[in-house]
């Protein structure tokens, strides 16, 4: 826990009032906000605002209590022990939201919506966010529920009433055109599901090249610090350091990493092979190179990284401009920039080819945010819709049809957490931090 300006301590469930009053010897007004002191004994350890709520106009739908006091940990932790003391115990990570849904003031994508908001590394990935924390998602997942119901009931009045005909053409003709804008409408959720889910990766950025080229002075100099050690001999560098920037609205990962080398040392052979790891997955790759590379080709960048750890975006970056000013042969499409780590001549320019990277990832819209399992839900109904296109809607397919139908719901509603699993749920609210 670390030192902060204010620091917020949250209660909630049916004795949170009582242990406010223990706490301060005052009886709270409801939703205004009240100095107090909170004494241990004849000793007051802090004084600042509490705020009551009563159920459901809280946050969890329970009687709540909101404290805002000094950011001092000792502070902070003394206050929570007098709270457990009193009756109360701590939060399990993400408890606070569990309540507000199992309390129904949420449902589970607006729930997970609000740890994306915390954990959202880029202003897009913030807004959509608080678009999926509106609700937009869950309402564009109800629709497709509320089409799906209207087909299935239709389906059993025909099990219920026509046992033994089959659907009529006309029937037939506007099921199948039913369930097809269902369908399309279900795939344009998955395409900006898709979207959305690339927004919530962040963007990371690994320096990489020959030892020696300068990749940890970059390093230092971008990062605004000596985290990375800088000699003369090759292969100091033999594991992945990384840092995290903000540039452009977007929160980047910035990482330095072992030098690309023949080598029989088996710490470094273990750095180059996280090395290669790291390339292929980042979303853009500073390939440093200095005056001794003449030339570098489609072939020298195979051999060095590998063909398969070569990233979609590469930026060569000839370091050492400073020192020698001879042009290098870039025989890519990539671009390349001329740059002295160690003055800084040229480094303002990269950080700007950088930002142009950056903005690009970070200009895409989404109307939500969503996650990876919502996607997997979504292309198990698209699976299911096709089962059904494929029948010859007969009559004795009809009871087939339906519990495809009763399936799908199954799967949307396991989307916004009516049917969800508790070993999801489980898994979904433990990666909340402890005071969501």
């Amino acid at each position: 826990m670390g030192k902060s300006a204010i620091g917020v301590i949250r209660l909630s469930g049916s004795d949170s009032h009582e242990i406010s009053k223990q706490l301060t010897n005052v009886i709270l007004p409801t939703r205004i906000s009240t100095l107090v002191y909170i004494q241990d004994k004849d000793v007051i350890l802090d004084q600042g605002l509490m705020i009551k709520f009563s159920g459901p106009h809280s946050y969890t739908g329970e009687d709540c209590i909101e404290y805002y006091g000094h950011g001092n940990p000792l502070i902070l932790h003394k206050i929570v022990q007098l709270c457990v003391s009193l009756g109360a115990r701590l939060a399990e990570a993400g408890e606070f939201s569990l309540r507000a849904f199992h309390n129904k003031k949420i449902d589970l994508t607006q729930a997970e919506a609000v740890n994306d908001l915390i954990k959202a590394s880029s202003l897009a990935a913030i807004a959509a966010a608080n678009k999926s924390l509106s609700g937009n998602f869950s309402k564009e997942i109800n629709n497709i529920h509320k089409n799906i119901t209207t087909l299935r009931s239709l389906i059993e009045a025909n099990i219920d009433f026509s046992e033994e005909e089959d659907i009529k053409e006309t029937d037939k003709s506007l099921l199948i055109a039913d369930i097809i804008t269902i369908k399309e409408k279900i795939q344009k959720v998955i395409q900006s599901a898709k979207i959305s889910e690339k927004l919530n990766a962040g963007f990371t950025i690994i320096i990489a090249g020959p030892p020696n080229v300068g990749k940890s002075t970059l390093f230092n100099r971008l990062s605004g610090y000596e985290n990375a050690i800088v000699t003369s001999i090759p292969g100091t560098t033999r594991d992945t350091l990384k840092v995290e920037l903000l540039l452009s609205g977007m929160t980047i990962s910035l990482a330095d990493t072992a030098g690309l080398r023949q080598t029989n040392d088996p710490v470094e052979l273990i750095g180059i092979k996280k090395t290669k790891t790291h390339t292929k997955t980042c979303n853009l790759l500073l390939l440093m190179v200095d005056q001794f590379i003449k030339k570098v080709t489609k072939n020298w960048i195979e051999t060095l990284l590998g063909p398969l750890n070569i990233p979609k975006n590469i930026i060569i970056v000839r370091n050492k401009a400073d020192l020698n000013k001879s042009s290098i042969q870039n025989e890519t499409s990539y671009p390349l920039t001329y740059i002295s780590a160690s003055s800084g001549i040229g480094v303002n320019q990269l950080i700007g080819k950088i930002e142009s990277f950056v903005q690009l990832e970070n200009s895409t819209e989404s109307t939500f945010l969503a996650r990876t399992r919502h996607i997997e839900y979504l292309v198990e109904t698209i699976d299911l819709l096709n089962e059904i296109l494929s029948l010859p809607m007969k009559a004795e397919q009809l009871d087939l049809i339906a519990e495809n139908f009763r399936l799908i719901q199954y799967q949307l509603d396991a989307i916004t957490g009516k049917t969800t699993p508790d070993d999801i749920l489980t898994k979904i609210f433990s990666s909340f931090c402890i005071g969501k």
